[in-house]
């Protein structure tokens, strides 16, 4: 499963990481142990927001 987060905030990507994969437990996932990559896109100058695409891989 990848997980990309585009973030226009001024937080960096890696202290709101953990907080995204949590949020999702149980929601988009079981557990965050089956992201296995994470993308971070941060932009600047833009309104502070954050969006997040999931993307299933199945095997």
């Amino acid at each position: 499963m990848t997980l990309k987060c585009h973030i226009c905030i001024s937080q960096t990507g890696d202290n709101i990481i953990k907080c995204v994969c949590d949020a999702l437990n149980g929601i988009a996932y079981k557990d965050d142990l089956q992201v296995s990559l994470i993308l971070i896109d941060k932009k600047y100058g833009e309104t502070e927001k954050l969006v997040i695409d999931i993307e299933y891989f199945f095997e």
